[in-house]
């Protein structure tokens, strides 16, 4: 008998999900779960995770350890899932402003320990990986030896108002490389994908749960076992249906945006740059020696508000679903102060040119964004059958998946939908090391049909086909 998982939000907590899900299999190579994955816009991954650019090992959050330790356990479970969706961009800077040095907001030494931290938990995960694989292997899936984890930065004339700074090995991550490679993925293992589908209504039943979603004007309902809530925009409105008492969290939610230029013309800067901290920084992130992502922290460039998302108030502001869908009214204007402003910090970027800008919502449980740290997945209704799964980072998405296919398959053991002998579980609060069948990657990525594949990827969200380089 196969069970029927239903995936509400086709963000990377939701795809990672799906795809661990559709690798696991009875002993006759049956597989055990019926997959279908929902989401309310007209593709996967056209949300937030349109344009993540970066891997966080945890550098990004100096001021608070277990933000920065959560970044690390997700990046090395990112690593070992998807080995090759990577930019051109080997490391990332992390360089201190001024302005921020003088103000004591942060200083050199608290960045400089941070990372120490976060290298000894590397070295600790790094030892156990070499134990069971050998340490040059180690060293070429993971972040290379501990000891190169990071360094101080010794030449800082690319940038101006920075005169400190730490050299790290946090990759740049190619979005639609990444993207493409799943949405493929999700396709030949059978994964049911429903896009154009909005969750209007959810009841509990005898066998699951009924799901009613909205496409046009057309209703349907589907029935399912399990249901996973992966979505952002909808997270608290939709759990409402099933559990509208027991909404017990509360979200802070920021709307931010980042634009896309051509680097063309600029000088050939491969290594990400991330200036601390807030108002004082703004990042750079290349794809290749065509396109980059930046980023300037101004309430006139990449700050566009802020609410909260709660039981009583689960809803997006409408203005802003209108940015997230459309875009926003003064894009050219933003754009230009973005790019102009950056250019003081990184002068290096004088030749660039705006090709877009992307909005999208940053949320957050703590008002503070310099502390975001991985939520676990809850079980929202009373059979634990309702999970829902909140990733307020891209790094976090593979931790979240993790944890929700050991949930999925605890609750199948439970109703003897499956052994435990067929179980394959992950305990993130104890296992770093992934089993093969979590491996997803393969070797699709240097072929031209794959090219092609994510080039039409690229143009069905808007983003540059030059993000996609052919070999040479």
């Amino acid at each position: 008998m196969i069970e029927t998982i239903v995936i509400i939000g086709a963000g990377y907590t939701g795809t990672l999900s799906a795809a661990l899900l559709s690798n696991l299999k009875r002993k006759n190579d049956q597989r055990i779960y019926r997959i279908v994955l929902l989401d309310e816009r007209n593709s996967i991954l056209d949300g937030a995770s349109k344009v993540i650019d970066r891997l966080h090992l945890g550098g990004e959050y100096p001021l608070d350890q277990a933000s920065a330790l959560s970044c690390l356990q997700g990046a090395l479970y990112f690593k070992q899932m998807l080995p090759d969706v990577y930019s051109k961009a080997e490391a990332t800077n992390y360089i201190l402003a001024e302005e921020t040095e003088k103000e004591g907001t942060l200083t050199f030494e608290r960045m400089i320990q941070n990372y120490t931290t976060i290298q000894q938990s590397y070295s600790a995960y790094f030892d156990i990986f070499s134990n069971l694989h050998g340490k040059e292997r180690a060293i070429h899936l993971l972040f290379g030896h501990p000891n190169t984890l990071f360094s101080e930065i010794t030449d800082l004339s690319y940038v101006k108002g920075f005169k400190k700074g730490l050299v790290t090995k946090e990759k740049g991550i190619n979005p639609v490389i990444l993207g493409a490679f799943l949405e493929s993925y999700l396709h030949e293992n059978s994964v049911e994908i429903l896009t154009n589908h909005r969750v209007i209504d959810a009841k509990k039943t005898e066998c699951g749960f009924d799901i009613t979603t909205q496409t046009g004007n057309t209703t349907k309902v589907l029935k399912a076992n399990q249901v996973i809530n992966a979505s952002w925009q909808n997270a608290f409105s939709v759990n409402q249906y099933i559990s509208p008492h027991t909404n017990h969290d509360e979200l802070n939610v920021f709307l931010r945006c980042s634009a896309v230029v051509d680097i063309t013309d600029c000088p050939n800067v491969n290594t990400s740059y991330f200036g601390m901290l807030g108002k004082h920084g703004g990042s750079y992130s290349p794809m290749n020696d065509k396109i980059a992502f930046i980023y300037f922290p101004d309430t006139s460039g990449s700050y566009l508000g802020e609410c909260v998302q709660n039981a009583g108030n689960p809803l997006f502001p409408s203005l802003w679903v209108d940015y997230i869908k459309n875009g926003i009214i003064d894009k050219e204007e933003r754009g230009k102060f973005i790019l102009s402003s950056l250019t003081k910090c990184y002068p290096f970027l004088e030749k660039a040119k705006i090709l877009n800008l992307f909005v999208r919502p940053v949320l957050s449980s703590r008002k503070e964004l310099e502390k975001r740290r991985y939520e676990t997945v809850k079980q929202i209704d009373s059979d634990g059958k309702w999970i829902s799964a909140l990733s307020m980072k891209a790094v976090f998405a593979p931790t979240n998946a993790l944890d929700i296919v050991r949930i999925i398959q605890q609750n199948s053991m439970n109703d003897n939908f499956i052994s435990k002998n067929e179980c394959l579980i992950v305990d993130t609060k104890c296992d770093i090391v992934l089993p093969k069948e979590f491996i997803l990657s393969n070797t699709r990525f240097y072929h031209k049909a794959f090219k092609a594949y994510a080039r039409q990827y690229a143009l069905a969200r808007q983003l540059p086909i030059e993000m996609v380089e052919d070999e040479k």
